[in-house]
């Protein structure tokens, strides 16, 4: 099974020792890893063809979790109600909450961040309610298992060996944890 679909819960305990998103970009800004790292990273993902389904993303929590809980994100769209007679455009905010594992467990969860856990590992990180995602979905569908193995171990091996296990993951690009209001 490919790290893309590992249904893992990660520990409380683990998400809780990465930085907080503050100190992290800190740590991004002072390390310079925009300028030194992103595009060698980016490079892997082309290369082997990920490149609209992932993107690179800053490692880091949101605030400590109880050790039955995850970290969910949601994205919510506002439709506008009428531009034309001053109403506000259409907008979205997305949302990282918090939930009990047991709660979680009784919706569809699927990774949509994934953290370089060794030096051949992709381990999810935080996840959406969803039945499913569309860039896993498109994965799945054209990359064998076996290159996607390479592709984890390639990009986990230059995380490890540039220092960033503690700042850099991957990201789903689906848009798929996305809810509308109306």
């Amino acid at each position: 099974m490919t790290f893309i679909s590992i249904p893992t819960i990660l520990a409380a305990t683990t998400y809780n020792e990465f930085l907080i998103d503050h100190d992290a970009t800190v740590q991004l800004q002072s390390r310079g890893i925009k300028n030194n790292y992103v595009s060698t990273l980016a490079d892997v993902l082309r290369t082997h063809q990920l490149e609209n389904d992932l993107k690179i993303h800053l490692l880091h929590h949101h605030f400590l979790l109880q050790e039955v809980e995850v970290m969910i994100h949601t994205e919510i769209i506002c439709p506008s109600v009428n531009i034309k007679d001053g109403g506000l455009p259409t907008f979205s905010v997305n949302i990282a909450k918090a939930m009990k594992c047991p709660k979680a467990a009784n919706y569809h969860l699927h990774p949509i961040m994934w953290y370089c856990a060794g030096n051949n590992e992709l381990i999810p990180y935080e996840y959406a309610i969803a039945s499913e995602s569309l860039s896993q979905q498109r994965v799945a569908m054209r990359i064998s298992s076996e290159k996607l193995s390479a592709f984890a171990k390639e990009f986990s091996v230059l995380v490890w060996e540039g220092g960033l296990q503690n700042l850099i993951l991957l990201k789903d690009t689906s848009g798929k944890h996305v809810l509308a209001l109306r």
